[in-house]
């Protein structure tokens, strides 16, 4: 098996043909079907059927898909980065980023790439932290911010920021401080994502041992959460940073939970098995200096950790 057959296999199931597979490579569909053919045989397995249609896929040829993709992107980016050694860096960099955090440093990070890094694809992906880790291993993305995260096998964490929680309302059903013990949400109809959820388990974690959550339903997409918040269906439980911009326009109110206070942090996490291109070394710091930047502002509430705090009181990466 070689990246030849793999990229003619990925071609033939992007397209869904032979005949358009073959085009899109520059070569014959007889020469095609032979690569395809040959790679069966040394596999043991058939990987595809043809239909009048044209190609569908077998069990075993969605397996080999998962991996044929993660081996070639691998390679082009390694062509990539040898390439482009000493100069700038390029290729293709995905970063999960959690939704909560999405719209408080996507906008800023992917302006600051532009700019920056004009020959780096940043390729943004928003989803759940442990899912997240599970693509992190696989090789589908090069890093990703998560929120807690106890199997970090064979992965290297940095820690980013932590941040409060806080106990987000309607304007108009809000307690009206800035501030609320963590009891006060025995008394309200909550809505929150379904576990394993970190935001979810670090809520739970506080919940006394003589009163329960009034969970009136679970949600994991946050613009729904929030819609639903608005219009006073129940109260929510978040980092500032997800409602910031609503808070600010008066759509959502806000306090932070004291007594205990809740808080989550926030890391930045790679693979420890794979070799760190270029180019996500230049996205991870750019992120970090965001972060930092964007906290001490005050745009996004928390506190940076002993590790940002070092960070930020050395030179800048433009003076060393």
């Amino acid at each position: 098996m070689d990246l030849r057959q793999l990229r003619s296999f990925v071609a033939v199931v992007e397209s869904g043909s032979f005949s358009r597979a073959a085009v899109e490579l520059g070569m014959t569909q007889q020469g095609l079907s032979q690569q395809i053919a040959n790679l069966e045989q040394e596999l043991g397995v058939s990987l595809l059927t043809r239909t009048a249609r044209g190609v569908t896929m077998r069990d075993t040829g969605q397996t080999l898909l998962e991996h044929a993709r993660i081996v070639l992107r691998q390679v082009d980016q390694a062509a990539a980065e040898v390439s482009h050694l000493g100069a700038n860096p390029s290729g293709e960099v995905r970063l999960s980023v959690p939704a909560t955090a999405t719209e408080t440093l996507a906008v800023p990070l992917l302006q600051e790439v532009e700019r920056r890094l004009p020959g780096v694809a940043l390729r943004l992906v928003s989803g759940l932290s442990a899912h997240a880790l599970q693509l992190v291993r696989s090789g589908w993305i090069d890093c990703a911010i998560v929120a807690g995260g106890t199997d970090m096998d064979g992965l290297e964490a940095e820690p980013l920021i932590i941040e409060d929680l806080y106990l987000v309302s309607p304007p108009g059903g809000a307690p009206g401080r800035a501030e609320v013990p963590f009891a006060t949400l025995a008394g309200l109809p909550l809505i929150l994502p379904a576990r394993p959820n970190s935001l979810r388990m670090a809520v739970e974690q506080h919940v006394g041992r003589d009163w329960q959550l009034d969970l009136k339903t679970e949600i994991e997409g946050l613009p729904l959460i929030k819609a639903l918040v608005k219009v006073g269906y129940a109260h929510t439980v978040t980092s500032l940073a997800a409602v910031y911009e609503e808070q600010r326009r008066g759509e959502l109110a806000a306090a932070r939970l004291v007594d205990p206070g809740a808080t989550r942090v926030l890391q930045l996490v790679v693979s420890s098995a794979r070799p760190v291109t270029r180019a996500t070394a230049e996205i991870r710091a750019m992120v970090r200096r965001m972060v930092r930047d964007l906290v001490t502002s005050g745009r996004w509430p928390g506190a940076l950790t002993a590790h940002e705090e070092i960070d930020a009181a050395s030179p800048a990466d433009g003076a060393r």
